[in-house]
């Protein structure tokens, strides 16, 4: 059974709405759509773990942003876990039980294995537009 969700992590999940749904009126790629459609009849839990996955990829990129400014002003990182809603998606990212902190060889591979955020959303955080 997986922990129960945590106060922080459920308004992680109300940004993440809320950021969506500012993209609800954007250009949707017909194809694209019908895929996403066709995968979400066979696996139609999958957004339970594609919420996961887009929030534990948004913690490694400000953790990383974090660790790069640490280590451009000479300072120590400090350590913070939380428990709760996204430790499953955590563990299958990172591996059970294992240290958040990886060489930056194991990041760099790690890094390369995650799924792509889509255009639209990325888009929209760095206030271009998607092609």
């Amino acid at each position: 059974m997986e922990n129960a969700m945590t106060p922080q992590e459920r308004q992680l999940i109300d940004d993440l709405f809320d950021r969506l749904a500012k993209l609800e009126t954007t250009p949707r790629d017909a194809e694209a759509m019908s895929a996403i459609m066709q995968g979400l009849r066979s696996a139609p839990n999958a957004v339970y773990a594609l919420v996961q996955t887009a929030l534990v990829q948004d913690e490694a990129l400000k953790r990383a942003n974090s660790r790069i400014q640490e280590l451009e002003a000479g300072h120590a990182p400090e350590q913070n876990q939380s428990a709760g809603f996204l430790d499953s998606m955590r563990d299958a990212i990172f591996g059970q039980n294992q240290p958040q902190a990886l060489d930056l060889k194991a990041r760099r591979h790690k890094a390369r294995s995650l799924t792509c955020v889509p255009p639209a959303w990325v888009a929209a955080r760095s206030g271009t537009r998607a092609t």
